[in-house]
C-alpha cells in the first residue's frame, strides 16, 4: 500500500513538472521589438511591433516568451514585454480544445507547404508582375504603420526594394510596403501573358465586335491615346475636346478606341456619350489667345506635358500626404520631403519630370498669372515651392514643425516672397 501511494505522488510531481504555458496579456514597453521565429536572437524576424503593442502571451521558455499577435505566432525577449499577471500554467495532459486546433491547424499548414511554394513566386528587385489580391500599401515596412491606400486586385507592380520580410512597390499612381507573401502570390506579367494569350485571341475579337461603331467624345481639354492600358505606356496622339472617336472595347476602367487610323486606349473618364457645350466669352477667347501666344513664345521644352490628367487629379493625389514629415532633401513618402522633392514626387506619378530644385521648377512649364491659377499649378516663392489648390491656397512641405500642408497665398509671408507660377500640365 505504502509503495502505491508513493508512486502516486512521483507520477502526480512529474504531471505538475510537466508544464505548458496560458495566455496572457503582455504590452510592448520599447519603440520597436523583434518577433522571432524561435527563441533566438539569431533566429529569423517575423515581424515588427511598436511601443504599448499589445500581445498574447501563450509560453514562457527560459528568456523568451512565446506570443500571438493577430495570426503570427512567435518569440520575443521577456525585456521587451510587461505581462499583465503571472504566466499562468496547467497539466500538458490539460490543454484546451483551442491549443489542440491549433497544433493541429499548424500540422497542416506544413503538411501543405508544398502546394503553397509551388504557387509563390522568387522575389527580386527589379520583379514586375500583378497582384492576385487587394492589399494594404503602408509608408513603412512595419504591420502599425500608416496605410497609404488599398491596391486592388491585377494592379501591376514594380518591386524597387526588399527587405526583411516587406517589398517596396510602385505602381502608376502609388509607392509604399507590403509584406513579401502578398507579392510571392502575384503573377509576373510574363506568366499573365502567356496564361491569357490563347483566352484573348478568341474572347478579344468578339467584344470588339459587339461594341464597334459605338461614338464617343473627349470630355476635357487634351487627353492622350496611350498604347497599351497604363498611362506609362507609350503615347500615340493627343486629343482635343470633342475630337469624335469609336469605341471598340472597354478593358479595365480603359476604352480601346480608333481614331485617325490609329488604335489605342484611352482612361473612360475622359470619354462621353455626347459632345462636351462649348462655353465661349470674348473674356474667355482673350485669355485663351494670350495663353496661346505666351505658350507659342516659350521653348518646347519648357511646354507643359499633356498626361491625360487634370490639375483636380493632381491635387487629390497630394492631399493624401498631408501631415507627412519634413526632412531637407527628401522626395519620397518612405523618407520625407523638402519642397521641391514634394512638388516633383508629385508629378512624377503623372509622368511629367520636374527640376529638383526650388529655383529650378521656377522655369518648368510656362508661366502663368496669378489671378489665372489652376488646380495643380506651381506656385514659386523665394527659394521655396508648392502646388496651387483652388481657393487661393497651396499644399507644401513646409519646414520640419509644420511638415506637408496647406497654406493661404494671402499669408503675409507668402504675398512678400511670391515670385511666380508655373503651369506644367495641359
Amino acid at each position: 500500500m505504502k509503495k502505491l501511494i508513493v508512486g502516486m505522488i512521483t507520477c502526480a510531481g512529474m504531471l505538475a513538472a510537466s508544464t505548458v504555458s496560458f495566455g496572457v496579456t503582455g504590452e510592448v514597453n520599447t519603440d520597436t521589438a523583434r518577433i522571432r521565429s524561435e527563441a533566438s536572437a539569431e533566429s529569423s524576424i517575423v515581424d515588427l511591433l511598436s511601443l504599448n503593442d499589445k500581445v498574447e502571451v501563450v509560453e514562457e521558455t527560459g528568456e523568451w516568451y512565446k506570443i500571438k499577435k493577430d495570426d503570427k505566432t512567435g518569440y520575443i525577449s521577456k525585456s521587451l514585454l510587461n505581462v499583465s499577471e503571472e504566466v499562468k500554467k496547467e497539466s500538458t495532459e490539460e490543454k484546451n480544445e483551442e491549443e489542440k486546433a491549433e497544433e493541429t491547424t499548424e500540422e497542416n499548414k506544413t503538411e501543405e507547404q508544398p502546394k503553397e511554394e509551388e504557387k509563390k513566386v522568387s522575389i527580386t528587385e527589379s520583379y514586375t508582375g500583378k497582384l492576385s489580391s487587394e492589399v494594404s500599401l503602408k509608408i513603412l515596412p512595419s504591420i502599425n504603420s500608416m496605410n497609404i491606400a488599398k491596391i486592388g486586385k491585377d494592379t501591376e507592380i514594380k518591386v524597387t526594394e526588399i527587405i526583411n520580410n516587406w517589398c517596396h512597390i510602385e505602381t502608376s499612381t502609388y509607392s509604399g510596403w507590403v509584406r513579401i507573401e502578398s507579392v510571392e502570390k502575384a503573377v509576373s506579367l510574363e506568366e499573365k501573358a502567356e496564361e491569357t494569350a490563347e483566352e484573348n485571341k478568341t474572347e478579344e475579337q468578339p467584344k470588339e465586335e459587339k461594341s464597334q461603331n459605338k461614338k464617343g467624345y473627349v470630355n476635357v481639354e487634351s487627353v492622350n491615346v496611350r498604347k497599351e492600358k497604363s498611362t506609362d505606356s507609350e503615347k500615340l496622339d493627343s486629343l482635343t475636346k470633342n475630337t469624335e472617336v469609336t469605341i471598340l472595347a472597354e478593358e479595365d476602367g480603359w476604352y480601346k478606341i480608333k481614331v485617325k487610323n490609329i488604335t489605342g486606349y484611352i482612361s473612360k473618364k475622359y470619354i462621353s456619350d455626347k459632345k462636351v457645350e462649348e462655353v465661349t466669352s470674348r473674356a474667355s477667347d482673350t485669355a485663351r489667345q494670350l495663353s496661346e501666344s505666351k505658350a507659342a513664345e516659350s521653348q518646347e521644352a519648357s511646354a507643359p506635358a499633356s498626361t491625360g490628367s487634370t490639375g483636380n487629379d493632381v491635387v487629390a493625389f497630394a492631399k493624401q500626404y498631408l501631415g507627412y514629415k519634413y526632412v531637407s532633401g527628401g522626395s519620397s513618402p518612405s523618407t520625407g520631403f523638402d519642397c521641391s522633392g514634394f512638388t516633383s514626387y508629385v508629378y512624377k506619378n503623372f509622368g511629367v519630370s520636374l527640376s529638383r530644385t526650388s529655383s529650378g521648377q521656377r522655369s518648368n512649364g510656362v508661366a502663368v498669372d496669378k489671378s489665372n491659377l489652376q488646380a495643380g499649378d506651381i506656385v514659386c516663392f523665394t527659394g521655396h515651392v508648392g502646388l496651387y489648390i483652388g481657393n487661393n491656397q497651396f499644399i507644401h512641405a513646409s519646414n520640419p514643425t509644420g511638415g506637408v500642408k496647406i497654406s493661404s497665398l494671402s499669408e503675409s509671408y507668402y504675398v512678400k516672397n511670391y515670385i511666380t507660377s508655373r503651369r506644367v500640365t495641359e
